[in-house]
């Protein structure tokens, strides 16, 4: 891919970082918190990695519930619109899963949703 198609891909301009007006398939739409309705407010954070000649991005983000993860997955995979993340030109996922971390509640946590 030419930088600007790489750019195009992301949304992003890799030379200044700003973003600019870029294709809907872009990333940084497809993944937009405020895109979806309700809001899918995630935290996001993200670190590559290599081993040997493989390489590629750790990804992970924190949420509230799995209605924020699941409404950002399916504007990626353009279920509502048919609109494929751009990302998916050039990566492919390799496994995912969800996690739970209880609450804390007065300092300790709190497990008083799974009704022990």
């Amino acid at each position: 891919m030419t930088q600007d198609e790489r750019d195009e891909s992301i949304g992003r301009r890799l030379a200044d970082n700003e973003e600019f007006d870029a294709p809907a398939s872009a990333h940084l739409k497809r993944a937009a918190q405020e895109g979806c309705d309700p809001q899918a407010f995630l935290v996001r954070r993200s670190m590559p990695w290599t081993e040997g000649a493989r390489e590629g991005l750790h990804f992970i983000a924190f949420g509230r519930s799995f209605a924020a993860f699941e409404a950002i997955l399916k504007r990626m995979l353009g279920v509502d619109d048919g609109i494929v993340d751009a990302l998916f030109r050039f990566t492919r996922p390799i496994r995912g899963g969800y996690f739970w971390c209880p609450p804390l509640a007065d300092g300790l946590l709190d497990l008083s949703r799974l009704d022990l």
